[in-house]
């Protein structure tokens, strides 16, 4: 298909000649570009908002179009993402023949638990995802030529980490009893990028509940195997500090933990952080036989001292 084939004027004229006008010079055909849009939804597969190497194609998502900027109806096409292009690639969609002007598209019907990912991480809209996480929509497209760059990044966020937090003294065994836990401590949670406790981005905090209990739960889990990362990890700790612990604020357990997370293992075993009171002083009654022991003792010890300084002048 020509890019430049849409008649803008009659195909046909007819000027009409005599001697008092033998020339006609306006007799003009005129011809519009025929652009497009388009092109690709993809899985994120470590959730960064960018097409890496090895990230599928997604089918089945619906893409409406609008001929305004805000996504106004009614609406002017609507495709669903399949195998095609060139090279043909899953999760492909294109609208053509389409005038010069504004735009707006919409992608509907993700699978099951898939949410979008992040919005214009970088400057490169051919390999960012360009759609709201919220709306679906790509607002205010400008469209002057051919445009493959409308695309569109999900993923499954179906992962989960959980915990509690106990403070061991009742008894003071190493063990979680009941009754020991731990309500209105501050738990964080943090991505971990690198997967080795460098650049942490908080993800989320939340207070434990009347059992001790947190519980993060609608994680991103990358797919596994794939590059680059098969997994996903998170740190989780929380502040010695906080008044919610009160003097039961010595750790007996790390006061953060790493969990990895991937699709064969999305919810990670509960973790359980436990802290204890500072250690008290044992009361000895002074009437007791433990007592005088112990007084006859430093007594003892003092009037030895003094017998050696005697016989050592």
């Amino acid at each position: 298909m020509n890019a430049c084939d849409t008649a803008i004027t009659p195909e046909t004229l007819g000027p009409d000649l005599d001697t008092s006008n033998p020339d006609n010079p306006n007799n003009d055909f005129g011809f519009d570009d025929l652009l497009a849009l388009g092109d690709y939804v993809w899985y994120d597969n470590n959730q960064n908002g960018l097409q890496d190497a090895g990230e599928p194609g997604v089918n089945g998502v619906t893409v409406n179009l609008y001929d305004n900027a805000t996504c106004t109806a009614p609406v002017l096409d609507s495709e669903i993402t399949a195998n095609g292009g060139v090279p043909a690639t899953d999760g492909y969609y294109y609208f053509p023949d389409l005038d010069a002007g504004s735009y707006c598209v919409e992608f509907m019907d993700l699978p099951v638990d898939f949410v979008i990912t992040d919005q214009n991480v970088s400057g490169d809209d051919s390999v960012d995802s360009d759609g709201d996480p919220v709306t679906g929509q790509v607002q205010n497209i400008n469209l002057t030529a051919v445009d493959p760059t409308i695309d569109l990044g999900v993923y499954a966020p179906i992962g989960s980490v959980s915990g509690q937090i106990f403070c061991d003294d009742n008894p003071q065994n190493g063990v979680n009893d009941a009754g020991e836990e731990i309500s209105g401590v501050l738990i964080s949670l943090y991505r971990d990028m690198t997967c080795d406790g460098n650049g942490l981005q908080l993800i989320d905090s939340q207070n434990t509940g009347l059992a001790g209990d947190f519980l993060f739960g609608n994680l991103p889990v990358a797919l596994s195997p794939a590059p680059p990362n098969p997994e996903v990890c998170y740190v989780m700790d929380f502040d010695s500090n906080d008044p919610a612990l009160g003097e039961c604020n010595i750790p007996i357990t790390p006061d953060s933990e790493t969990v990895m997370l991937d699709t064969d293992n999305p919810d990670a075993p509960p973790v359980e952080f436990g802290v204890i009171p500072p250690a008290e002083p044992i009361p000895v009654p002074l009437n007791s036989n433990l007592a005088l022991l112990i007084l006859l003792a430093i007594l003892g010890g003092v009037g030895l001292y003094s017998r050696r300084r005697k016989l050592l002048s």
